[in-house]
């Protein structure tokens, strides 16, 4: 009786036990619930303050986007099966409805809804463009024009100005993110679809758009600041100087030419110019003559820039004598510093050695008197349409304003990094030097 009085206690105490565990369950349950619920309830009244969907309307929109896809693939296919069974003039009806209905939609349209749906139209079509094949794009790029070619007939003065400005913002940003390669290739088709809508052409519309080319370059020019306007004309001086090169290249291909056809016999007269290794040579002096003829015509005042003589008094393009003056109101002021420019015979494609002679007091400028500049440095900012009134002009303004990162003359280096006014002394010293040199 006893064991089973012990036996009943001890069943009465465990489902007790277990009856206080589910009751705590219950209320930590509880407690969750609860902190879901007022998370919920604090999400849903800042979606309403700030006017966004809520926890609710969200879980709805998931659950419906796939099927409002799926319609919408449905539809798409649906409109191709139409398209590919209807004549060229159904086609065109149709076509006119759909952009007419996507016209007034657009209207309804916030700003921000129609900058999602132009970007999700932009990555459609381009899609679409990836899978197509040659003769596809060929067609598809073809109807582009002619629907660009409609629209711009219809537009007024005003819309086709702001259309151009549009279009040019967005072709600036598409080559903004382009790689270098990338870039290469746009210019290649810029190029030459330039060259087929000039054949094209006949006379007269080849004359009215050298009339506007014309015009809307007079307008960029009165719009520019002056840094626009010294940057504008260092590019078409580079421009100009890229064509010479260019033509100066052809007329060597074609010596070329000419020099395959001479027998083997009559090598022996040619003159120095076809002789071996020379096709480098005779581009360098081309552009040097270039050089010299542009000097002689407008260089900086003060500067002086011209090649040596040989012993039987003809000029030596290959070596340079030039002088720089010191910058006003900097401690170079007076002072004429005389430099040496050696070219070598695959120039431009290779900057030239300049070099102080003698040499001077200056972080940049090593004890032998060569000019430390990237500028003139292959692996860096040296390109082949720098000319030598810009080398120049570098090398002044290096004078005052040394890179300290790139040194080259030790003592000059520590005096001017530890004593500034000790440096500016000697400067100073060797400008009153040079002046009485020069």
């Amino acid at each position: 009786m006893a064991d089973s009085e012990k036996r009943q206690r001890v069943q009465e105490l465990a489902r007790e036990r277990q009856r206080r565990r589910r009751e705590r369950l219950k209320a930590y349950q509880r407690e969750e619930e609860i902190d879901k619920l007022l998370k919920i309830k604090r999400e849903n009244a800042y979606a309403l303050e700030t006017n966004q969907p809520t926890i609710g309307e969200r879980n709805e929109w998931d659950i419906t986007r796939d099927q409002r896809e799926r319609r919408r693939e449905q539809i798409r296919n649906y409109q191709r099966e139409r398209r590919h069974g209807m004549s060229a003039e159904d086609r065109q009806k149709y076509l006119e409805q759909m952009r007419n209905r996507v016209k007034q939609r657009r209207k309804n349209m916030s700003q921000q809804e129609r900058e999602e749906y132009l970007e999700k139209m932009r990555c459609r079509v381009q899609q679409r463009r990836d899978t197509m094949n040659e003769e596809e794009r060929r067609q598809y790029l073809e109807e582009a024009r002619n629907r660009n070619r409609m629209r711009r007939n219809k537009m007024n003065v005003r819309e086709r100005q702001q259309w151009l400005e549009g279009r040019q913002e967005r072709d600036r940003q598409r080559r903004d993110a382009m790689d270098e390669d990338e870039q290469y290739r746009y210019l290649e088709r810029a190029q030459n679809g330039e060259k087929m809508r000039k054949n094209n052409m006949n006379k007269q519309e080849q004359q009215e758009k050298l009339e506007r080319r014309r015009i809307g370059g007079q307008k960029r020019r009165d719009n520019m600041n002056v840094e626009e306007k010294l940057e504008y004309l260092k590019q078409m001086q580079n421009r100009e100087v890229t064509r010479k090169m260019g033509q100066l290249l052809a007329r060597q291909n074609m010596k070329s030419r000419q020099l395959q056809n001479v027998e083997p016999y009559d090598i022996v007269l040619l003159k120095k110019p076809y002789a071996k290794d020379s096709t480098m040579s005779g581009i360098a002096l081309g552009r040097l003559a270039e050089e010299r003829k542009a000097w002689r015509k407008d260089h900086p005042f003060g500067f002086v820039a011209r090649p040596t003589k040989n012993q039987d008094g003809s000029l030596n393009l290959m070596n340079w004598e030039c002088a720089i003056p010191g910058k006003k109101s900097t401690p170079w002021e007076f002072g004429v510093y005389k430099l040496r420019m050696l070219f070598k015979d695959d120039y431009p494609s290779s900057p030239p050695k300049c070099k102080f002679e003698p040499p001077i007091f200056h972080p940049n400028v090593y004890p032998s008197g060569t000019v430390c500049l990237s500028l003139l440095d292959e692996d860096k900012d040296w390109r082949p349409a720098v000319t030598i009134k810009q080398i120049l002009l570098g090398i002044q303004e290096l004078l005052n304003e040394p890179n300290i990162k790139d040194p080259a003359q030790a003592e000059a280096y520590t005096i001017y990094c530890q004593n500034r006014s000790e440096y500016e002394k000697r400067v100073r010293a060797q400008a009153m030097k040079f002046r009485e040199e020069s």
